[in-house]
């Protein structure tokens, strides 16, 4: 017997997900692609000055035209003072 969804107490096809923003690759403007040195160096000193997190809003105010998704993966893996470089 299939019961109908919305006799679970909510609706699970009226969640979070009809609601979701738009990913970063069907933006208008977003930069895809090879970061430069230069954008780099601006979200790199942006960092530093404001700290990490709010990742959503950080390229619009550090005027970089990726989406936060990218910023943060870039700073996490590649751009991090923390990371480990060289031979294990």
């Amino acid at each position: 017997m299939i019961r109908n969804p919305s006799s679970f107490g909510h609706n699970y096809f009226s969640s979070s997900k009809q609601k979701s923003k738009t990913p970063c690759g069907r933006k208008v403007g977003i930069k895809k692609g090879t970061w430069t040195p230069e954008d780099d160096e601006v979200l790199a000193t942006y960092i530093k000055r404001h700290g990490e997190g709010h990742w959503g809003t950080l390229p619009e105010h550090a005027g970089l035209l990726r989406c936060g998704k990218s910023c943060r993966l870039r700073w996490v893996n590649y751009l991090r003072p923390s990371i480990k470089r060289g031979p294990i």
